[in-house]
């Protein structure tokens, strides 16, 4: 009987975890830029890039934790770009094959975060980006920024 119990009880926490990840988001909310595009279009200022270099490149925490209304809206953004793209779309991609890997921050309503994906292949080489003269170091994915309220055309 106990036995019983318990795998009814595992099948019902997969059954619910499967549906969360099921689904389907109706609209994306909000755009995700490179550092590069988020400069140009003026919503990071060159002591924004100063300070995610900080976090970044010297890999320190940064202090605060994103907000988890803040984190869903993203992967739901990201889920919708990967669903949608031109080139190698994925229909079936849901907010549970998306992660942020890193938070750098909030600044003037950009977050900045790293994302991954279970559908891309991150190089694993190491690489310098300079933007405004502020230098980014990586090795896998880069860092994307999330605005919530600019509409990319």
């Amino acid at each position: 009987m106990a036995k019983k119990v318990l795998i009814l009880g595992i099948a019902l926490y997969i059954l619910f975890s499967l549906a969360a990840c099921k689904q389907e988001e109706v609209e994306s909310m909000g755009t995700l830029y490179s550092l590069q595009a988020a400069y140009d279009e003026g919503l990071l200022t060159v002591d924004d890039l100063r300070s995610i270099a900080y976090y970044h490149n010297d890999n320190i925490q940064y202090p605060e934790v994103l907000d988890e209304k803040i984190e869903q809206t993203i992967k739901i953004t990201y889920a919708e770009i990967i669903r949608t793209r031109s080139s190698n779309p994925h229909t079936e991609a849901t907010t549970c094959d998306v992660s942020i890997i890193r938070y750098f921050g909030t600044y003037n309503d950009c977050v900045a975060v790293i994302l991954f994906d279970s559908f891309t292949d991150y190089p694993s080489v190491m690489r310098e980006k300079k933007i405004a003269g502020v230098t980014f170091v990586y090795s896998g994915a880069n860092i994307t920024i999330w605005n919530k309220n600019k509409i990319k055309n």
